[in-house]
């Protein structure tokens, strides 16, 4: 890792001190990329370094970070202009960093898109010096759908199902759920998440089961990974439904409503890493 200073940036731009990228460029142009001047130049230099400005530690490799993409590709959207992951820092607010066809510097995360620096040395001194960067507003496209909670008897639920076309089903038992604890296992067990990046699965284990953890949990379901159009909760036997765990029991509706499904419906084209709205809707279903 090295600490960013004048005398390192002297030491990286030195000619001899730029990498032979040939191979790394061939890649980008077969993925759609036009190389720029100034992307080559940031690559040659910077390309597979890890450089600490004060308390912020960003790594950068363009290729390990071709995986986002699709990520890159939402946040150009709103400017116009095509940008390259460059890569990750690694605190809790994990920016993925970008570079523009210009030169420009830009950092997302989920809906917070930032504009670092308008060429490196000035991304890197605001980045040095703490400064306050330049927030974006995403350009965003209308949802058509809402996302819903329904109530139903065992005896429909067939028909409901088939109402939602390339569902990814997620089941539970009331009977095995009637607990909050119980209830946040049993998620646990079949949710998967985004990989490298905020949570994971093994992640899991160090949340406390608050309900601001388990809506950040929920909003975290990864579209690319499940591929599929809509997700569907089913929870039956729900009359007994964390009958154990009351509290929760009587916020659950309208936390899932409120937070969650509107989530998705709403806010995921601005929060979302994938960047698509995802239907996401809550069967509650009476098996007496």
């Amino acid at each position: 890792m090295l600490k960013f200073s004048d005398k390192l940036l002297k030491r990286l731009t030195k000619e001899s001190g730029k990498k032979n990228i040939t191979k790394l460029l061939d890649i980008l142009r077969e993925n759609g990329y036009v190389v720029t001047p100034p992307i080559k130049e940031f690559l040659e230099i910077f390309d597979g370094q890890t450089i600490k400005f004060k308390d912020e530690i960003i790594t950068f490799d363009c290729l390990d970070n071709l995986c986002e993409k699709e990520v890159a590709d939402r946040y150009s959207e709103t400017i116009e202009e095509q940008l390259l992951p460059l890569g990750f820092n690694n605190n809790s607010f994990c920016l993925l960093f970008m570079i523009s066809g210009s030169g420009k510097i830009y950092a997302g995360i989920d809906g917070l898109f930032y504009l670092v620096g308008d060429n490196y040395l000035e991304a890197f001194s605001n980045l040095l010096n703490k400064e306050k960067f330049e927030k974006i507003e995403l350009k965003v496209k209308k949802c058509t759908f809402t996302n819903n909670i329904y109530k139903i008897n065992a005896n429909e639920l067939d028909d409901f199902i088939s109402k939602f076309n390339n569902a990814y089903v997620f089941k539970f038992d009331g009977e095995k759920c009637k607990t909050w604890l119980e209830y946040n296992e049993a998620i646990k067990k079949q949710l998967p998440l985004k990989k490298n990046h905020i949570y994971t699965i093994a992640d899991y284990e160090k949340l406390d089961y608050t309900i601001n953890e388990h809506v950040n949990y929920m909003r975290k379901i990864d579209p690319i990974y499940l591929n599929y159009e809509s997700y569907l909760f089913i929870i039956n036997n729900y009359q007994v439904f964390l009958s154990e765990d009351l509290k929760y029991k009587e916020m659950f509706e309208e936390v899932y409503k409120k937070e969650i499904l509107s989530w998705y419906d709403d806010l995921v084209e601005k929060e979302t890493w994938a960047g698509s709205y995802r239907q996401f809707n809550l069967i509650l279903v009476n098996n007496d």
